[in-house]
């Protein structure tokens, strides 16, 4: 099985700020002051079954200071180095995020320097003949917003506008490719719905309440992207997963609903303010009645079921739905050992190509992540980077899996 990739296709990797430049003082930065001791002793009950490398990494697991981003991978710092490994990999697409706190630490004040730093970054991308991808929320908040309520303050959205206003005006001269929002649905549901993330809620009212905010925020975005910089192109990244059924007429029931909740309900309130959909996908569901298991013949480090069809599966029922461009904007797994990422990068890109041979408007991969990050609430232990990285020293070290991405990047074909 081979594959070749349209001219021009967009090869690149993704990060977000909060998980890579360290550094930062948001929501989520007292959230993990709060709960780092107890999410060390959880660990065992949480991991220690799943994982297929729980013995490797129980100490780090089990060790409160893992849950606290802090410098996290020194990007904000090291930006300039780490673009040239990411050129030395031929990848000319690269995105990241722009955290709102850095930009805005107190409201109606800007930090000029900020502004400045990621000014500079797409610029040097530029030059480097490397594709920005800017997201302007990826899901941390300034403390002084959650104060007053987060996505559910009376005047978010209006503080959210003029936060897009400040950063497309800066930097629209070498941006052509924006996201508004980064998987809005796994946000809300953790956040509001289950009570895993901050602000810990567990409210079915609330939740809605704040992916209507979040329709919104994109909605507004969108329209001032484009009064500032019409041709730009906008799109958000939503996290579509592959769900799977029999042919059981209960299953394909629940099926449907499970990608009308989960897939659809936001991009459906949307598809006429985007101009491209990226794609967030990690793993396949199998949707069954009873008991509902995934075979699981490879993991990844988080007991994820890697299933190389799937991100080709979320690709083909996204493009059969809204017939709009798309791009995959995360997609990879955790493996420290770099085990199975090289295959499960080839093998999906094989049936990503088959996808795209069928129809499927498909203009650019990339991958998740380029550097080691701080995976949430799961801190440092996970290792999802195309590059390694020494939390010590904060060394990079190329992994063998990203010289075989980087020869299938320049080639365009596998």
């Amino acid at each position: 099985m081979s594959g070749s990739f349209p001219s021009g296709f967009l090869w690149g990797a993704a990060t977000s700020a909060h998980q890579v430049e360290g550094g930062l003082d948001d929501d989520w930065t007292e959230w993990e002051r709060a709960n780092a001791h107890r999410l060390a002793i959880s660990a065992p009950g949480d991991f220690s079954r799943s994982s297929p490398v729980w013995d490797e990494i129980k100490d780090q697991a089990t060790d409160p200071t893992t849950y606290i981003a802090g410098r996290a991978s020194g990007h904000y710092t090291r930006f300039r180095a780490d673009i040239e490994r990411l050129r030395s990999l031929n990848l000319h697409a690269y995105r990241f995020s722009i955290p709102w706190s850095r930009i805005e630490p107190k409201c109606s004040w800007s930090d000029d320097a900020a502004v400045e730093h990621y000014q500079t970054l797409c610029s040097m991308l530029r030059s480097a003949d490397i594709e920005p991808f800017p997201t302007l929320w990826h899901w941390p908040l300034p403390r002084w917003l959650t104060e007053r309520g987060g996505w559910l303050a009376t005047d978010s959205i209006a503080r959210f506008e003029i936060f897009v206003d400040r950063i497309v005006s800066a930097l629209r001269g070498n941006v052509r490719y924006w996201l508004t929002l980064n998987e809005p649905n796994v946000y809300a549901s953790a956040s509001y719905l289950l009570g895993q993330w901050p602000p810990e809620r567990q409210n079915p009212i609330d939740y809605l309440k704040v992916l209507a905010r979040l329709k919104t925020a994109h909605r507004k975005a969108y329209q001032r992207i484009k009064h500032l910089s019409p041709t730009s192109r906008v799109g958000l990244a939503h996290n579509v997963t592959y769900f799977e059924s029999d042919q059981n007429p209960l299953n394909l029931g629940l099926k449907a609903i499970a990608n009308q909740l989960w897939n659809w309900d936001f991009l459906d309130a949307v598809r006429d303010i985007v101009d491209f959909i990226g794609i967030n996908n990690y793993f396949r569901n199998r949707i069954h009645v009873g008991f509902n298991k995934n075979p699981n013949l490879k993991l990844s480090d988080l007991g994820w079921e890697l299933e190389p069809s799937s991100l080709a599966g979320a690709v083909a029922a996204t493009w059969e739905r809204y017939r709009k461009p798309m791009i995959v904007t995360e997609h990879g797994l955790a493996d420290r050992n770099d085990r199975h990422r090289a295959w499960y990068i080839e093998e999906s890109l094989q049936h990503l190509a088959a996808a795209i041979k069928q129809g499927a408007d498909v203009r650019g991969y990339l991958h998740w992540s380029l550097l080691d990050n701080f995976e949430w609430d799961k801190g440092f232990w996970p290792r999802f980077g195309l590059i390694a990285v020494n939390y010590q020293t904060l060394r990079r070290t190329v992994r063998p899996s990203a010289r075989r991405y980087a020869q299938i990047a320049q080639q365009n074909h596998l």
